[in-house]
């Protein structure tokens, strides 16, 4: 009896004890594995916090966001009358103001979406919205990580700015694709950062997949053409435009956007109308002149006619085409510095900039990394970066600051001046930044370029 009791006795602390280790190292992994990713929990955490702030302070179970709707009856649109996709005149209730993407969008966003109840897709879009911001924030640590920021607490500095604010909130308010937009782009950035590292060569395969993903964001915001242009040219030299594989490459462009886009081959006449569409649209921002908030200095302070507000406009929308042509053909640059440069150009210089801002914002920020020391720590490392540093906190605070459709979120008049102030401040450190650069190379000589 003693020895049965003895050995029952030993039987059960041995398993008692296996499995208090078991439970001890599970709990110990995961304690430190959270310990060694919280620079990225906390932002991912952050994003997740916006979405349900929004849920508790909008009217989320009652009320469907209007460019939602959009998404949703294009695709009802596209089965029911494909060749009225355009028409300003036909009133069905989310196109009411007229469809004003590529027919891809509608093919491949809203007819899946259209199948169900609105309410249901609606919410259920919310969610995955939710997980395309995760995804997003999860990306742009990656590509951090291959621009060779390896300290954890400076890719915070960065994940933490482009997760916070009305931006994201604003976002989840619309339920927005731009989120998705963003981490189709961090993706084509991550994979190109990813063959230079490992010194890979790309082939016909990896620029298909690229340009299909570049001409997918095309068809949900049209004006995203210019990165595929940039991307396009990037490893294509001026002496070779026509080389045969060079050729391909255009055809595969092409092939491409036909296939996206087969309602303009079915129904060419959608072709004239979504360039009248357009050619509108243009017509209307124009007389406002909106480039980031430009429009409430304007309205009260200077006075302008629409045909002088129509001539700044145009104006400042040629010099950005010219800067995309010299970022089309520049060699020098890096892919991340030519997608930072045409944010900070677009931000300055198109209306559309405060639309797509939680996309430029993060691509401007990728201009900052080659100029990061990060031998120092502490007060040194603040010092040696202040430039960046104030660039950084000028993008938070242009994240923070909301617009006059603010919903339960700190608003007052005269906020519009505060973005053009920090606007300012991030373009100026834009230019400190490379002026700096430019005399340490004519210093030592160095005509390489530093990216």
């Amino acid at each position: 009896m003693i020895f049965a009791f003895i050995f029952f006795f030993i039987v059960f602390s041995s398993i008692f004890y296996i499995t208090y280790v078991c439970i001890f190292v599970f709990f110990k992994t995961k304690v430190e594995y959270i310990k060694a990713n919280l620079y990225i929990i906390i932002p991912i955490y952050c994003v997740f916090c916006w979405a349900m702030y929004y849920v508790v302070i909008g009217d989320f179970f009652k009320y469907v966001a209007y460019d939602f709707t959009n998404y949703y009856y294009c695709g009802k649109q596209v089965l029911k009358d494909p060749m009225n996709l355009y028409n300003p005149n036909i009133i069905n209730e989310g196109l009411s103001y007229g469809y004003k993407y590529l027919p891809s969008f509608a093919i491949f966003i809203g007819i899946p979406i259209s199948f169900i109840p609105i309410e249901w897709g609606y919410r259920i879009f919310y969610i995955v919205n939710i997980l395309f911001g995760v995804v997003f924030t999860i990306l742009f640590n990656q590509v951090l990580r291959l621009m060779n920021l390896k300290n954890k607490i400076h890719r915070f500095l960065f994940l933490i700015v482009i997760s916070n604010g009305w931006l994201v909130l604003q976002l989840y308010d619309n339920n927005q694709l731009k989120y998705l937009i963003g981490l189709i782009i961090l993706f084509v950035i991550k994979r190109e950062l990813q063959f230079k590292a490992n010194d890979l060569k790309k082939d016909l395969k990896y620029y298909t997949i690229h340009y299909n993903l570049l001409i997918f964001i095309v068809g949900m915001a049209p004006y995203f053409i210019f990165l595929l242009l940039i991307y396009l040219f990037h490893d294509i030299p001026k002496k070779v435009l026509i080389k045969t594989i060079n050729i391909k490459k255009y055809c595969i462009i092409i092939a491409s956007f036909i296939a996206q886009n087969f309602l303009f081959v079915l129904y060419p006449r959608l072709i004239f109308e979504f360039y009248a569409m357009y050619l509108r649209e243009l017509k209307r921002v124009d007389s406002k002149l909106k480039h980031f908030y430009v429009e409430y200095l304007i309205d009260n302070f200077i006075f302008l006619s629409n045909t002088q507000k129509s001539f700044i406009s145009i104006t400042m929308n040629i010099i950005l085409y010219i800067i995309v042509l010299i970022l089309v053909f520049n060699k020098r640059m890096e892919l991340t510095e030519k997608f930072g440069i045409y944010s900070v150009s677009t931000l300055v210089l198109n209306y559309i900039a405060y639309r797509i801002s939680l996309i430029l914002f993060p691509l401007i920020c990728l201009l900052f990394i080659p100029y990061l020391n990060q031998d120092k720590k502490g007060l040194d490392f603040i010092k040696k970066n202040k430039t960046i540093f104030i660039a950084l906190i000028s993008i938070l605070l242009l994240y923070l600051t909301p617009n006059k459709n603010a919903l339960q979120y700190p608003y007052f008049e005269g906020v519009y001046l505060f973005c053009l102030f920090y606007a300012i401040i991030l373009v100026s450190c834009v230019l400190i930044l490379y002026i700096k650069h430019e005399k340490f190379l004519k210093n030592n000589n160095n005509k390489k370029s530093y990216f």
